[in-house]
């Protein structure tokens, strides 16, 4: 199982993401662009919708990290295999049932 400790750049991680306030919370996935160790938080990139964005993502705030070979859970929406790492989080309770 992959460790949030360990993430370098081009690892894939999910996260909790609300473009507006008045948006509903999502999963989004996508390849870490940088690791900064003092703030314990990465930098992706992404699209949504028609803009580009750019996030800093707490290490905390990390639902699940990308994980082809053994990875043992599936996230609606997303292709691939991930290592959840923060199961207790609704977003990930509630696509569990």
């Amino acid at each position: 199982m992959k460790r949030v400790d360990d993430l370098k750049e081009g690892d894939y991680i999910a996260f909790p993401f609300k473009y507006l306030s008045s948006d509903p919370e999502e999963i989004m996935v996508s390849s870490i662009t940088s690791v900064h160790e003092n703030t314990r938080s990465v930098l992706v990139h992404f699209l949504h919708g028609h803009h580009s964005v750019g996030e800093w993502i707490k290490l905390y705030d990390i639902l699940a990290i990308g994980n082809l070979e053994s990875g043992e859970s599936k996230l609606e929406g997303w292709s691939g295999k991930f290592d959840v790492v923060n199961k207790e989080h609704y977003l990930i309770r509630e696509q569990n049932g």
